[in-house]
């Protein structure tokens, strides 16, 4: 009796199964490595099928050795899949090829091989030499309570032309050691060349605990990166005893929404070149480890709300040695936020706002300021000079701040003085003062000032000329130097 259609199918799939293991991946590549076709291994992507078995039998049967496994346009659902050392999984493309989490399967879409027993062991090991790419990981988060779209203890891998959306979870949650991997002359028993991991031409969106938390490997690069709307944070860099994110680089990397931060770095010698971050409730970017450099920043917030540019340190660590070179718009809770800046640190910003202030906290006196304000229309000029200018040879000027009134002077009579305030925001009791008139002062006549009040500089008007001054109408001046 001649074979059916479903029996050809089957026989035929495993015919290329059994062909597909002994073709080589490349030339030169690891002895046993392989081409697969998830196809060949059952899997369907029709969008209703449980490809899982198939898809991880194709993955499995990829890691004895390392091997391409290709998955070809389709919709493939599925609940978490593992994946090994040296596997290499590719789609036709972004939205071309999508694995799908099944509903209530509440687990990580993929994951690496030992996860469980690995993470939070600052182990030197995990898969490594592995990748994903050209392919959409969907979280289906209607139909799942919890789960990431990739969930990584490993090293030395490739995230290429990705999207992650929908994800109950984070969208990608990566952890690794502190230390360096051990180093062979071939690169097969371990990478055989770095630690680091490359993330590129990567979108996360509408994932409901964050865009990329990132622990590891550190030293990694991101780029070309889009994050939205991942609520909690949209790109978070951590370090701690057992894992570490440590001198990561982040390149041409937008992140917008409602994020409670856009960025956070508490990772030392990271670095954010071409970083855009827009929207987030707390700050755009959280500064809170040491020696970060933000290069062609570019941080906007609502003039309908108060949004913070970036914010330096938190309650109890000060944060040092950090480089800014940004531009800021409509941040009207500050274009900086220095919770706990702890010195040599050098910012530098071209600010634009109507409303609020500039910044709120102090910086260090050991840091270098430059800050145009353009925008807010208070009666007042708000900047910060370049260098650590001081006030003849005493402690640095990190604040200028000046304001202008209209005083018709009484007159004064011998050894009488006249007073009158003048509002100057933001100054405090005991900033270096120094005032003028717009009207000329005989000699004898002295002019003098001093922060009275938060905001409010006295300004007196000495008569010491032995005859009565009338100096008449005119505008006095009041400039404060904050230390």
């Amino acid at each position: 009796m001649p074979p059916t259609d479903r029996e050809s199918t089957v026989r035929r799939r495993a015919f290329l199964t059994a062909a597909g293991a002994s073709l080589p991946l490349l030339s030169g590549a690891a002895p046993g490595a392989k081409c697969l076709d998830v196809r060949h291994f059952g899997a369907i992507g029709d969008g209703s099928h449980d490809d899982t078995a198939a898809l991880q039998s194709a993955l499995d049967a990829a890691g004895k050795g390392g091997g391409l496994v290709n998955i070809p346009p389709g919709v493939y659902v599925t609940r978490s899949l593992t994946i090994r050392s040296r596997v290499h999984l590719a789609g036709a493309g972004v939205e071309a090829t999508i694995l799908k989490l099944r509903a209530g399967a509440n687990g990580d879409l993929i994951r690496t091989f030992d996860h469980a027993r690995l993470v939070g062991t600052n182990a030197v090991q995990g898969p490594f030499n592995w990748s994903i790419r050209d392919l959409t990981l969907d979280g289906n988060r209607a139909q799942n309570r919890s789960g990431c779209g990739l969930r990584v203890y490993g090293w030395g891998f490739t995230l290429r032309d990705l999207r992650v959306r929908q994800c109950a979870g984070a969208g990608i949650d990566s952890e690794w050691s502190t230390e360096d991997p051990p180093w062979s002359e071939d690169g097969l028993a371990t990478p055989g060349d770095s630690m680091e991991a490359q993330v590129v031409n990567l979108k996360v969106h509408h994932c409901s605990a964050g865009g990329i938390l990132w622990r590891g490997p550190h030293d990694s690069q991101f780029v070309n990166c889009v994050v939205y709307d991942t609520k909690t944070v949209g790109v978070h860099l951590q370090s701690g005893p057992k894992f570490s994110a440590t001198g990561c680089q982040l390149v041409n990397v937008h992140v917008w929404g409602g994020h409670e931060y856009g960025v956070r770095v508490e990772a030392g010698f990271v670095s954010l070149v071409n970083v855009m971050a827009e929207w987030a409730k707390a700050a755009q970017v959280l500064i809170n480890d040491d020696d970060a450099t933000i290069s062609a920043g570019r941080f906007f917030g609502s003039p309908k709300a108060r949004h913070v540019g970036v914010e330096i340190g938190s309650t109890g660590r000060p944060v040092h040695g950090t480089q800014i070179d940004a531009r800021m718009a409509d941040l009207n809770g500050g274009a900086f936020k220095f919770t706990n800046e702890g010195g040599s640190g050098q910012f530098r910003a071209l600010v634009y706002q109507k409303t609020g202030v500039p910044f709120t906290g102090r910086p260090s006196r050991g840091s270098r300021l430059e800050f145009q304000v353009n925008g807010i229309e208070v009666g007042n000029e708000s900047w910060v000079p370049r260098g650590s200018l001081g006030w003849n040879g005493g402690a640095p000027i990190v604040r200028h701040l000046s304001g202008t009134s209209p005083w018709t002077t009484p007159a004064v009579a011998p050894g009488a003085a006249a007073w009158t305030e003048v509002q100057v925001e933001r100054a405090s009791v005991g900033d270096t003062v120094a005032v003028g008139y717009s009207r000329p002062l005989p000699p004898g006549a002295v002019l003098s000032g001093a922060v009275s009040a938060p905001g409010v500089v006295a300004v007196t008007l000495f008569n010491a000329t032995g005859a009565l001054l009338t100096p008449g109408a005119g505008v006095v001046r009041a400039d404060c130097w904050v230390h």
